[in-house]
């Protein structure tokens, strides 16, 4: 058992591969199969009572409720901080999986503008080089 490698050695090792061939989407497939692998499991009540703040991306369209919240609630895309987030750009409040699984995803998000998905893509990217860079990885995935 020894030899065999970890999900999250998969994953590091995808996202190694990712830096050198950012737009290998077999690679993205494989990154979002190991996430999915490893992914903690948010419910849909979780993730609907998240506040606006965890998502990356959020479509025109909807009101704000008396929560503060998004709706339709399908209006929010990409989720990616835990309940306890107050402010997009914090990276204390980031859910390693969903924020990986995020930035497999972000091509397909439908109903986006190409300036809104290449925002989303940048915020999903900062997150990541700024994680990894605290981390000690010191790798950047860019374009």
């Amino acid at each position: 058992m020894a030899n065999n490698p970890t999900v999250d050695d998969r994953i590091r090792a995808i996202q190694k591969a990712l830096v050198d061939n950012p737009t290998d989407f077999s690679l993205w497939q494989a990154l979002k199969g190991a996430v999915e692998e490893r992914k903690a499991v948010w419910t849909s009540r979780y993730t609907n009572d998240l506040p606006d703040a965890a998502f990356a991306l959020i479509l025109s369209g909807g009101e704000l409720d008396d929560t503060d919240k998004t709706t339709p609630r399908s209006l929010r895309k990409l989720p990616h901080h835990i309940a306890s987030v107050t402010e997009p750009d914090e990276d204390d409040t980031v859910d390693w999986p969903h924020l990986l699984n995020a930035l497999a995803r972000v091509s397909q998000v439908e109903g986006a503008t190409a300036e809104e998905l290449t925002a989303a893509e940048t915020h999903l990217r900062g997150h990541f080089n700024r994680i990894n860079e605290a981390e000690g990885e010191g790798e950047e995935v860019t374009e």
